[in-house]
C-alpha cells in the first residue's frame, strides 16, 4: 500500500508512481512477476503495468497511474494497493519507490525526469509493505486457505494482519497456522452461513493453530468455530473465539476405531457464544481422551439455553484434564448456564457411552446455575453410573446456585472425588448429591474443602453449628479446611527422624524407636509408615488424614529377641502418596544398632576383711565376656569408699587394655582420688582410653575376653577397740561406668561391686598391733592416775571412758593379757 500526498505550495500533475525492482543474485525480467492495483486492497480490478527498468541499476519497475499521470492538488492525497506475485522462484528481492512527472508522457521513467519524492519533497510517500499469507520462507499467498493447500508438514504458515472472510480445511498434518496476533488477525464468517470456521479433519496431527480471533461463525445445526474431528490433534492457543453458534469442538467419532486424542486448548478467550464454549465428545463408538483444557478465560457463553454447559464432556470422553481455566457468567447472564458438565450420554440423549476419569483442577468458576455437574444418569435410558471417577481439587468454585451437583449414582457408582477446592458464596449448596430426586451416591467425599467459614459447611444434621457453605445430605465432607485453600497441591511426606531409645542392647531387648513423619505438603495424607532393621520389617503403621505442616511421632517396639549378633541399620519408609515427586525424603536411614552380649566389670575380691589398722591391701576392677563386636576403645569407672575407713594409696593400670593383640599405639591411663566429692561422694574414678593410629584417627583391633583394667590400693586408717563390736563397713561401689566403642556409644554393662570390713580389735590392744602384750600394760601404766590436764594423760588408755586412767582400766587390759588376733583375713 502507498500513499502519495502533496506537501508542496503548488497544484502537481503528470504523476507516476514507479516500483524498482532487483533481483539479489538474478536477473528479474517483465515476465517474471504479475502485479495488480486496488483502491481499498479488497478487490483487485487493475493489473499493473510492468517495464524494464531504467532507474539506477534496477531491473524493472511496476507503473502507477493513468497515461499522461495523475494530479494532487495542494495537500491532496492519493492512496493504491499493489499486489504482486512471483511467477518463478526468486531467491531476494530489494526495491525502490519514487513519484516522478512523466515529462515526455511515454509512461516511463526516463533518466532526467523530475523526481519529486525525494526527501518528502513536494512530495510525501508513505509505504506499508504487506503480504496476506506466508509459508515461512518467502512463499506468499492471497487466502489463508491457498496457503494450508500449498503447504507441506512441517510448514509455518503466517498470517498477516487483517479480516479474512474464509473457512479453513485442514486435512495436513503438523502444519503451524500462526497469526500475527490475536487482536489483528480476523477470522470472520460474516455472510459465509459455514457451520465452522476452521475444521480440523480426520487424520490431522500435530496442528497448531494460534493468534487468531474467530467469530460470526453459527450457521448449520452443530456450529462451532472450531471443529477438531476424529482421528485428529491440535493445539489452538491464543486464540479469541467470540459471537458463534460454539467455540470448540474436539470429536472422537462414531465408530470404536474413532479417536480424538491429545488435543490442547490452551490461552484462548472465549465469549458470547450461543452454545458449548469447548465441547469434549467421544461418540459413539469412539473415544476422546488425554486433551488438555488449560488457562482459557471463558466469558458468557451458553446463551442459547439456560442450561447449557459451558465445557461439556460428553460420551466416551476419558482422561481428559480441564485445568487453570476462568469461567464467568456477568451481568444479566448471572445465574445461567452450567460451568463445567459431564455426561455419560451422547447428543441424541438416547445412547449410553461413559466418561471416565477426567480431572477438573485449579479452575474458577462462578455465577452459574450450576458450577459442576457431574450427572451419571440418562433419564431416556434409565442407565446410572455414567460417569465415574471424577477428580475436581484445587478450584475456586464461586457465588453459583448450586458449587456441585452431582445426581444419577447408586451404591455400585464411582463419581470420584472433590477435594482442596474454595467453594464459597453458593446461595443453595455448595455440594448437592441428588439434586433432582434421582438415585443417590450413599457418600460423595467432599472433604478437605474450604466452606467459607473456619466452622465448616452447615449440614442441619451433620454439622448445625457450621456457617459455611449449604451441603447436603450423602456428602462425606469432614475434615475439612479451616481456611482459604491456594494451589496448587502440593502431596509430600517425609521422614525426619528415626531415634531408638538405646543404640547398644543384648538380645532380648525390647528398642523404643521413635519415627518422626512430617506432611511437607498442603494436602492431607493417607500413607503407611515401615520401620526396618538392615532389610528385617519391625512393624508398620496405617496414618489416615495427616494435617498438613503437622508433624507426627510414632513408636515402634523392636523386641530383639533371637537378633543375632551384630550391627544393623534402622531404616523407616513412608510410602509414597499419589501425585508426590519428593520422595527422596520418604525413606530415611538413621543411625545403627548394635547387638551384643553383655559384658560385666567387677570389683575383686569382692569382700576384704581386714583386722590390722595402717596396712594396705589391693583390689582389682576387672572385665569378663568383652564381645570383640562392641569394637570397645574405652573404660571409665568411679569406684566409691568410706574415707573414715580408708584412704587410697595408689591407682595402677591393670593389663588388660594394654594386651599387644589390640594395644597397637598405646593406652590413655588417668585416675584421680576425690575424697567428699559433693555429686558422688568420695570416690576413686579411673580411666583408660586405647588410643588409635595418629595417622588416620582409626582403630586396628578391638579387645575381647577377660582381665584386670585397673588396680587400687588402699590403706587402712580406722579400726574399732572391743570384740564384742561389729565390723566396720563400707561398700566399694561402681558407679558412672561405662564402657564406650569407637562411635562413643555405650555398651551393656552389668556391675558386680566389692564390700571392706574392718574387725575390732582387743580393748587392751592400746598400740593396735593386733595382740594384747607388755607394751599396752607399759603404755596404760605409764599413763595410771592421770585425768585430762592432770599428769601423764592419754586418753587412748582410758579404756572404759570415765575420763580418768585408773586401776580399772590397767586391769582391763591385764585382763587380755596376751590376746592375739586368731586369723589375718
Amino acid at each position: 500500500m502507498g500513499t502519495v500526498t502533496n506537501v508542496g505550495l503548488e497544484p502537481l500533475s503528470g504523476l507516476l508512481t514507479a516500483i524498482h525492482l532487483k533481483e539479489i543474485g538474478g536477473t528479474l525480467g517483465i515476465s517474471d512477476v504479475k502485479a495488480w492495483l486496488s483502491p481499498d486492497g479488497i478487490s483487485w480490478p487493475w493489473q499493473a503495468v510492468i517495464k524494464e527498468s531504467t532507474y539506477s541499476d534496477y531491473q524493472i519497475e511496476i507503473l502507477i497511474g493513468p497515461p499522461g499521470g495523475y494530479s494532487l492538488d495542494v495537500g491532496a492525497s492519493s492512496t493504491t494497493y499493489v499486489k504482486i506475485e512471483a511467477c518463478r522462484d526468486i531467491t531476494e528481492i530489494v526495491g525502490e519507490v519514487i513519484v516522478f512527472v512523466d515529462t515526455d508522457l511515454d509512461y516511463n521513467y526516463d533518466p532526467g525526469e523530475t523526481i519529486v519524492s525525494s526527501n518528502d519533497s513536494p512530495v510525501r510517500l508513505d509505504l506499508a509493505v504487506w503480504h496476506t499469507v506466508e509459508i515461512c520462507p518467502a512463499k506468499f499467498y492471497w487466502s489463508i486457505q491457498e496457503a494450508i493447500n500449498a503447504a507441506s508438514p512441517g510448514d509455518t504458515i503466517f498470517v498477516y494482519s487483517g479480516t479474512y472472510n474464509e473457512k479453513l480445511v485442514i486435512v495436513k498434518s503438523y502444519l503451524i497456522i500462526q497469526g500475527a496476533s490475536r487482536e489483528d488477525v480476523i477470522l470472520d464468517g460474516s455472510g459465509l452461513n459455514a457451520e465452522h470456521g476452521i475444521e480440523v479433519r480426520d487424520g490431522a496431527v500435530g496442528v497448531v493453530i494460534e493468534n487468531f480471533t474467530i467469530k460470526n461463525f453459527a450457521a448449520g445445526y452443530y456450529p462451532f468455530a472450531i471443529w477438531i474431528y476424529r482421528s485428529s490433534s491440535c493445539t489452538v492457543r491464543n486464540m479469541i473465539i467470540e459471537d458463534s453458534g460454539g467455540g470448540i469442538n474436539i470429536y472422537g467419532g462414531g465408530s470404536a476405531s474413532d479417536t480424538s486424542n491429545y488435543n490442547i486448548i490452551e490461552d484462548n478467550i472465549i465469549r458470547n457464544i450461543q452454545g458449548n464454549a469447548i465441547a469434549i465428545y467421544g461418540g459413539a463408538g469412539g473415544t476422546c481422551s488425554g486433551n488438555i483444557i488449560r488457562r482459557n478465560k471463558i466469558t458468557d457463553c451458553g446463551l442459547a439455553w439456560t442450561y447449557i454447559p459451558i465445557i461439556a464432556v460428553f460420551a466416551g470422553a476419558n482422561n481428559n484434564v480441564i485445568e487453570n481455566n476462568e469461567l464467568s457468567m456477568t451481568g444479566t447472564n448471572i445465574g445461567k448456564g452450567y460451568g463445567i458438565a459431564l455426561w455419560g450420554v451422547l447428543a441424541d440423549g438416547k445412547t449410553d457411552k461413559p466418561a471416565m476419569g477426567n480431572i477438573i483442577q485449579y479452575n474458577s468458576i462462578s455465577n452459574f446455575y450450576l458450577g459442576i455437574y457431574i450427572a451419571g444418569h440418562n433419564t431416556y435410558t434409565g442407565t446410572l453410573n455414567l460417569v465415574s471417577n471424577t477428580v475436581i481439587e484445587g478450584n475456586d468454585i464461586k457465588f453459583n446456585r448450586i458449587g456441585v451437583a452431582i445426581k444419577g449414582f447408586n451404591s455400585s457408582g464411582k463419581p470420584g472425588r472433590l477435594n482442596y477446592n474454595n467453594i464459597v458464596g453458593n446461595t443453595e449448596y455448595g455440594v448437592c448429591n441428588k439434586p433432582y430426586n434421582e438415585n443417590v451416591y450413599p457418600s460423595y467425599d467432599a472433604r478437605y474443602n474450604w466452606w467459607g467459614d473456619p466452622s465448616g459447611p452447615h449440614n442441619p444434621t451433620l454439622n448445625p453449628s457450621g456457617i459455611g457453605d449449604n451441603v447436603s445430605d450423602n456428602v462425606c465432607f469432614e475434615p475439612w479446611l479451616t481456611s482459604s485453600f491456594v494451589p496448587p497441591l502440593i502431596h509430600d511426606i517425609s521422614v525426619v527422624s528415626v531415634t531408638p531409645s538405646v543404640v547398644r542392647a543384648t538380645p532380648g531387648t525390647v528398642i523404643q524407636v521413635n519415627v518422626e513423619v512430617k506432611n511437607e505438603g498442603n494436602t492431607f495424607e493417607n500413607f503407611t509408615v515401615s520401620l526396618y532393621y538392615d532389610n528385617n520389617l519391625i512393624g508398620s503403621e496405617m496414618i489416615t488424614d495427616m494435617v498438613p505442616g503437622s508433624t507426627l511421632d510414632l513408636t515402634f517396639s523392636w523386641d530383639t529377641t533371637g537378633v543375632p549378633y551384630g550391627t544393623y541399620t534402622l531404616k523407616a519408609e513412608a510410602s509414597i502418596v499419589p501425585g508426590e515427586t519428593d520422595t527422596a525424603d520418604n525413606t530415611l536411614v538413621d543411625g545403627s544398632v548394635r547387638i551384643g552380649p553383655e559384658a560385666a566389670i567387677k570389683v575383686e575380691p569382692s569382700l576384704f576383711q581386714a583386722q590390722l589398722l595402717n596396712k594396705t591391701f589391693q583390689v582389682n576392677v576387672t572385665i569378663s565376656g568383652l564381645w570383640e563386636g562392641w569394637r570397645a576403645v574405652g573404660v571409665q569407672f568411679r569406684l566409691t569408699y568410706d574415707d573414715t575407713l580408708l584412704e587410697v594409696v595408689d591407682v595402677s593400670e591393670g593389663s588388660f587394655m594394654r594386651d599387644s593383640r589390640w594395644n597397637r599405639y598405646g593406652t590413655f591411663f588417668i585416675w584421680d582420688d576425690r575424697p567428699g566429692d559433693p555429686i558422688y561422694g568420695t570416690h576413686v574414678i579411673v580411666g583408660i582410653l586405647l588410643l588409635p593410629n595418629p595417622d588416620n584417627g582409626q582403630w586396628a583391633a578391638f579387645p575381647s575376653g577377660d582381665g584386670v583394667l585397673a588396680t587400687i590400693t588402699f590403706r587402712t586408717i580406722y579400726q574399732e577397740r572391743g570384740l564384742e563390736k561389729p565390723p566396720l563397713t563400707c561398700e566399694l561401689k561402681l558407679i558412672d561406668t561405662m564402657v564406650i566403642d569407637d562411635d562413643l556409644q555405650e555398651i551393656p554393662l552389668t556391675l558386680k561391686h566389692g564390700m571392706y570390713e574392718m574387725y575390732p580389735t582387743h580393748i587392751g590392744d592400746i598400740n593396735y598391733d593386733g595382740k594384747v602384750d607388755i607394751k599396752d600394760v607399759a603404755m596404760v601404766s605409764r599413763a595410771f592416775g592421770s585425768m585430762p590436764d592432770y599428769g601423764a594423760w592419754n586418753p587412748i588408755c582410758d579404756i572404759n571412758g570415765d575420763g580418768k586412767v585408773d586401776i580399772k582400766d590397767v586391769a582391763l587390759v591385764s585382763r587380755g593379757f596376751g590376746w592375739t588376733k586368731t586369723y589375718d583375713p
